[in-house]
């Protein structure tokens, strides 16, 4: 699957290649994902191109149909389209956190 995704890549974005992409876990095959979405900070105005793509990419090709490989098909959901979308749009002035994703609060299961 990871030749399959840098090939979807190599497809989609702009030439050359930004160093961005191909420094990601979704290019070298280390992993299919790159970032959880749960939280993102996003200037709006200085942006907007960005964003417009990362609409289009959660937009109505998302879903395979008969005959067409959605976008879903190639990633969980929406975490990818976001850096995707920057890249796309040729903005390369993102970052992601270097932490792990964690989650606060209480647990309140009932066993």
């Amino acid at each position: 699957m990871p030749e399959l995704k840098r090939g979807f890549l190599q497809e989609l974005l702009p030439k050359p290649i930004p160093k961005l992409a191909k420094q990601s876990r979704f290019w070298t095959g280390e992993s299919g994902h790159m970032r959880e979405s749960g939280v993102v900070v996003v200037n709006k105005w200085k942006h907007f191109i960005s964003l417009l793509l990362i609409c289009r990419l959660n937009g109505s090709e998302r879903d395979s149909r008969p005959g067409k490989q959605g976008v879903y098909d190639l990633m969980y959901g929406d975490k990818e389209t976001f850096w995707i979308g920057f890249l796309l749009a040729g903005d390369e002035s993102f970052a992601f956190y270097r932490g792990d994703a964690a989650i606060m609060g209480e647990s309140r299961c009932a066993l």
